[in-house]
């Protein structure tokens, strides 16, 4: 197990250490029977520690989440006298955010994020492994939220603790994150110093992946820019990175902008071809949203091109695959591709319809400048 995660509270003069017999025995219990075996067979001084062992096991190695659970309730419950033990709070708030993690709940990982790192400073943690891993899944969730300065200020702080402890492979993660950041907010130029820095410390790192995702946001600061030769020149060149590394996400994510390029160029052929890509790669990377966004590219393309019923049949597809996936924000921009597809035929009735539906879509996730945006376009029909 990995002492970065979980680290033993249970005693200061020497390190706690489970009988592996008793942790494979709590790891298969059914769910019905946790608590009351868990509180027949452990010691009392114990009960925290197994606790939070069996539940890091759960989340990061079996993935039996919902056993997890159960073993974090009993933890916290453990613990709900003893508010000194910072290395055990901070723990248990780091698998809750975990857990958050990967199921997308967003604000829990924020508010789990904040604990943990209460608790560790309270503890005085200064190993850069723990701090970079929460503040990246807070940086992570508030740019998913949209809220792009508080995701910077997440990946500023890590890079500050990588500078002081010398970790340059964090401080260009971190770097990474900042440069997707500022360009979100339009602060190219430091978007674009950030992106720089990140990619000299991936080179000297041998990182191929990190010089493909670094490129790879170049081209798209470079577009902002209205740079469309360097933005290109940068896909290609993260492209063949990611390639040397069998990355298919990656090519198909730089393939998909491409073809947003393009589009914008009104070059629809190239925009199409590069779309088709972006499919197949996302295909052979597994993900069911990122072929959706594809096909809803493509859509728009024949759209483009007066082929309505070609449109048609790709937003549906589209639409099938990103309702999978769950990928809310791409279900709201297909609502409007729709509305545009309604309106070139006369139906305002039912474009009004897509944009009510995408505007319900923005207005949970308090996308208020997607809100605005759509409410000026419902009025105009």
């Amino acid at each position: 197990m990995s002492q970065l995660w979980y680290v033993s509270n249970a005693n200061a003069e020497k390190e706690w250490k489970p009988d592996r017999v008793l942790a494979e025995q709590l790891i298969n219990l059914p769910e019905k029977e946790i608590e009351q075996a868990f509180s027949k067979i452990v010691p009392e001084q114990e009960k925290t520690d197994y606790a939070l062992l069996i539940a890091w096991r759960q989340i990061f190695k079996i993935r039996e989440y919902s056993k997890a659970k159960i073993f974090l309730k009993m933890a916290e419950n453990q613990l709900s006298n003893q508010m000194t033990r910072h290395n055990d709070w901070s723990t248990l708030h780091m698998l809750h955010m975990t857990l958050a993690k990967y199921k997308r709940n967003f604000k829990n990982v924020i508010l789990r994020g904040k604990e943990t790192l209460k608790h560790m400073d309270a503890q005085g943690v200064k190993s850069i492994g723990r701090y970079a891993y929460i503040l990246e899944a807070m940086s992570w969730a508030y740019y998913t939220l949209g809220d792009y300065q508080k995701s910077l200020n997440s990946s500023l702080k890590i890079v500050e603790k990588a500078k002081s402890s010398g970790d340059e492979k964090e401080e260009a993660n971190a770097l990474f994150g900042a440069a997707e950041s500022y360009y979100k907010l339009s602060k190219l130029k430091e978007a674009e110093k950030a992106a720089d820095r990140a990619y000299g410390l991936y080179e000297k790192l041998g990182d191929t992946r990190g010089l493909g995702h670094t490129k790879k946001v170049l081209g798209s600061i470079h577009n902002a820019k209205g740079n469309l030769d360097k933005a290109k020149q940068s896909y290609y060149i993260a492209i063949r990175h990611y390639q040397k590394v069998r990355d298919h996400h990656g090519v198909a994510n730089c393939m998909y902008n491409l073809g947003y390029l393009h589009k914008k160029t009104k070059d629809y052929g190239e925009a199409a071809l590069s779309f088709e890509d972006a499919a197949f790669h996302y295909i052979k990377s597994g993900s069911t949203g990122g072929v959706g966004m594809a096909k809803m590219e493509l859509g728009k393309i024949q759209e483009l091109l007066n082929s309505i019923d070609q449109a048609e049949l790709l937003y549906a597809d589209a639409r099938s695959l990103l309702t999978k996936s769950n990928s809310m924000d791409r279900m709201a921009q297909l609502e409007t591709y729709y509305a545009d597809l309604y309106i070139k035929q006369g139906r305002k009735r039912q474009a009004k319809d897509s944009y009510i539906r995408a505007l319900k879509i923005y207005r949970e996730a308090n996308n208020q400048r997607k809100v605005t945006r759509i409410e000026k376009l419902i009025n105009k029909l």
